[in-house]
């Protein structure tokens, strides 16, 4: 609003400061009435009597209980009466709890002072239900007036997958780095999951794709034909150069009745197709799969005609519906397919106002037809359309809409353009442009929808075809986070040029993952890395108690315990022992559900050395003596008892630095013990034990 000032020029306004402490920006901006323009901008730093905090996890899974602290300060120089109400937006989400689990209905704290500036630490527990965010809410009581503070909680999904991937181009050497995810994922129970995919040359990609889409579930009618026309649509540069074709290129008599009787059944009664079954027919959907439904039927599969007819008579009937430009794009579905002497002269008289897919789909009807002399004169002018950036080409991001219907994506309107680059200059650079484009774009080993691959197959498929050049055979290593992860493995036209792999990995999911690949020769090649994160919920015995501890996300659960305790004729806490007397400790280690992957870091303190280790054996682990370590590939149900035989090396006062147990599963999780003291102290010989007594077992 206005502010008007005195004759002093002094003006007065009141206006509601934010809750949050911290520093804010204050800006004030003057007018007068002779236009002349004043501004003060000054730092302004916000802090009240009384402050709240909430420490603890943000996110939590189904049936976690989170251990929070609300720490309260108070800046005033006198005790302060307060009352701090708890509850929470949700209680299917979001309850509190005991200790054990348990749910209770409330949480309230009663009248309590609060020394001058000191901070109260009031803890309790909030246990997560039912997925999605809710709130925890304090009113904090005091002075007459109460403060409400909202602090937003997630209960992660039962199991919520997250994704990302990047493909690069190299000839020699890359490196490549996929971002971390979410730092509140951290101790989450997760699989995080990476595919990496080393292609070589235009062979690999190829290859890689069919393989994919070969894989791909086909559960709509575009899922269908992806996964049985890719082996035909890629199969022209084999044939032409007498490549040997991948297993995975084989279709079977039995599949290609199958998939014929799948594709049938997902044909609507009008003869079009749909994105997904039980929707109504697509035409630009139905266009694509018109064209690969000939495809297949001049490939020698059997059966295709009256379903490829029914589909085209569809098309036909569709094109009083459709625009100019929707009438263009039907001729991409080949067959019998044509525009009409009026729509040829208007898509002439209008080449420069129609967008990129039907300008493209123009160009492509001219080539079919033969006129290549015109197509390659709008080819020229359609080159002021691409765009260039940062050594990338892409079509500019115009899309042709149908009448209430779907769109041509930009993976399929730069394949278009590839294909058409390739009949009209098939040496021109931008057709390794469009095609270096397409091979970025990829995403989990195809493009984003089974249409967008099989299009982009294709034009990869051109592209092979008229410039393939043997890659050769090529060697590779690949390095995960500077752990190498293959070395010396071998590219070559039996494996169709490329490699995937499925790795597992173990490490936070706020941590980025480095890749590195080396390769011999000069021929072109990417690395495509797919990652996965996936949260799940903890089984029923599982739930865990969460809380912040030294830079941790500490853990305790009902499923797993660590004992640590002395081993001797009597427990204490203060031994008087000789320095280089046996001193042994048992570790217990109780297990309720299956584990795999398990570390434990053993109890020590500067004043032990650890020698030798009963049991280790029999609970199927193996000690890794520089770190510390146990390391267990599965630990059954069950308790487990370690001995851990060692001396104490000089006199002194100790905390036995407790056990901790970190899963694979739950990275940056750690299951706590307990820490216990201990005070060695220089005894007299004839009242320390000796060295041989510790051997015997006796004078722990």
């Amino acid at each position: 609003g206005q502010i008007h000032t005195d004759s002093q020029g002094v003006g007065q306004f009141e206006v509601a400061m934010p809750k949050e402490e911290g520093e804010w920006l204050f800006l004030a901006e003057a007018l007068s009435e002779g236009g002349e323009l004043g501004q003060y901008l000054a730092p302004l730093k916000l802090h009240s009597d009384i402050a709240l905090q909430l420490e603890g996890p943000k996110v939590l899974n189904s049936g976690d209980v989170a251990r929070l602290t609300v720490k309260l300060y108070n800046r005033q120089q006198k005790p302060l009466a307060w009352r701090l109400q708890a509850s929470v937006s949700d209680v299917e989400r979001l309850a509190f709890c005991s200790e054990g689990g348990e749910v209770i209905a409330e949480l309230e704290r009663g009248q309590e002072a609060l020394a001058g500036r000191s901070g109260e630490e009031l803890p309790f527990l909030l246990k997560g239900g039912l997925p999605g965010v809710a709130d925890l809410i304090l009113e904090l009581e005091s002075m007459g007036k109460v403060e409400r503070y909202t602090f937003p909680l997630e209960v992660a999904p039962m199991a919520a997958v997250y994704r990302q991937d990047k493909t690069l181009p190299f000839t020699r050497e890359v490196s490549l780095q996929l971002d971390n995810f979410r730092p509140e994922y951290v101790g989450r129970v997760v699989d995080r999951q990476v595919q990496v995919q080393i292609l070589h040359g235009w062979g690999g990609l190829v290859c890689a794709t069919v393989e994919a889409l070969r894989q791909m579930g086909a559960d709509c009618a575009p899922g269908i034909m992806a996964r049985w026309a890719a082996p035909v649509v890629a199969a022209p540069p084999f044939v032409k150069y007498d490549l040997a074709t991948p297993s995975y290129f084989q279709v079977e008599p039995a599949e290609s009745k199958t998939s014929l009787g799948a594709l049938q059944a997902a044909q609507n009664q009008d003869g079009g197709f749909s994105w997904r079954l039980g929707l109504e027919s697509d035409p630009l959907v139905s266009v694509w799969l018109t064209r690969y439904l000939w495809r297949l039927h001049a490939a020698g599969a059997e059966g295709l005609e009256t379903t490829a007819r029914h589909a085209q008579l569809y098309l036909e009937r569709q094109k009083s519906k459709l625009s100019l430009e929707g009438r263009l794009l039907s001729t991409l579905a080949e067959g019998e397919i044509r525009l009409s002497a009026g729509d040829m002269k208007l898509a002439r008289q209008r080449i420069g106002q129609l967008r990129n897919p039907a300008y493209l789909a123009f160009l492509n009807y001219l080539c079919q037809r033969g006129e290549l002399a015109e197509a390659q004169r709008l080819w020229q002018k359609a080159k002021g359309r691409f765009q260039w950036s940062s050594g990338r080409s892409d079509l500019e991001k115009v899309c042709a809409f149908w009448p209430g219907q779907g769109l041509m994506s930009d993976i399929q309107t730069t394949a278009l353009a590839a294909l058409v680059s390739y009949q009209v200059e098939s040496n021109s650079t931008l057709n390794r442009a469009f095609l270096q484009w397409l091979a970025e774009e990829r995403r989990g080993g195809a493009w984003s929808t089974e249409l967008d691959s099989l299009v982009a197959l294709e034009a990869v498929t051109a592209g092979m075809y008229v410039e393939f050049k043997d890659p050769g055979s090529a060697s590779y290593a690949l390095w995960l986070n500077g752990n190498e992860v293959e070395s010396d493995r071998g590219l070559d036209a039996s494996s169709g040029w490329q490699r995937t792999l499925k790795l597992r990995v173990a490490q936070l999911p706020d941590a980025p993952l480095d890749l590195k690949v080396i390769k011999s020769g000069e021929a072109q090649a990417w690395v495509h890395a797919d990652e996965t994160l996936v949260l799940r919920s903890l089984p029923a015995e599982g739930w865990r108690v969460l809380e912040k501890r030294r830079g941790h996300l500490a853990v305790t659960s009902p499923a797993f315990s660590l004992r640590t305790r002395y081993l001797g004729p009597k427990p204490a806490s203060s031994l008087s022992l000789r320095a280089g007397s046996g001193l042994d400790l048992e570790l217990e280690i109780e297990v309720k559900r299956p584990l795999r992957y398990v570390r434990l870091a053993l109890p020590r303190w500067a004043g032990w050395s650890l020698e030798r280790i009963v049991g280790l054996e029999k609970a199927g682990g193996y000690w890794e003596k520089s770190s510390g370590h146990l390391y267990f590939n599965s630990l059954a149900p069950g308790r487990w008892r370690l001995i851990l035989e060692g001396q104490a090396l000089y006199p002194g006062r100790y905390a036995l630095a407790p056990a901790q147990m970190e899963l694979w599963e739950e990275p940056g999780a750690v299951y706590w013990g307990q820490s216990i003291p201990l005070e060695i102290r220089e005894a007299p010989s004839a009242g320390g034990l000796s060295p041989s007594q510790s051997k015997s077992g006796k004078g722990s």
